[in-house]
């Protein structure tokens, strides 16, 4: 509140800091963590401006409020940008084993459908059945 305004001063849902990773390669929990926190922030802050603008915020309270989120916002990108140092990402794809197993893949799909064409139960199938006599 300030001085003499009777509205009562809005509150901001208290949030913890933002999970550091203690080393390079943070794991994905945490890092999805901090994503989220990102984007409540980076939410607030929008939110922040456009109570502003509307006149439900006096500056004081704005510039306060604002210069938190913002600390805390890079905070958490900084940390973001920790977990996501090089070297921790997922190492490139091996081309050339991904086409080795594809190809072992559809040499197998093909070398069952021939058994599957060669079998006694599915040849039958292409010759007509057998007509059967009449006695008169």
């Amino acid at each position: 509140m300030t001085g003499t305004d009777s509205r009562p001063a809005r509150s901001r849902p208290a949030r913890s800091r933002p999970a550091r990773p203690d080393r390079p390669g943070a794991d994905t929990d945490t890092l999805a963590e901090l994503e989220e926190e990102r984007a409540f922030l980076l939410r607030s802050l929008a939110d922040l401006e456009a109570e502003h603008d509307a006149g439900d915020l006096d500056d004081a309270d704005y510039q306060a409020l604002k210069d938190g989120y913002t600390t805390r916002a890079a905070s958490v990108l900084r940390a973001l940008d920790a977990g996501r140092a090089p070297g921790t990402l997922a190492p490139p794809r091996r081309w050339s084993r991904t086409l080795a197993v594809s190809a072992a893949v559809v040499a197998l799909a093909v070398g069952l459908g021939f058994l599957v064409a060669a079998s006694p139960a599915t040849a039958s199938r292409g010759r007509p059945p057998p007509v059967a006599s009449r006695r008169a």
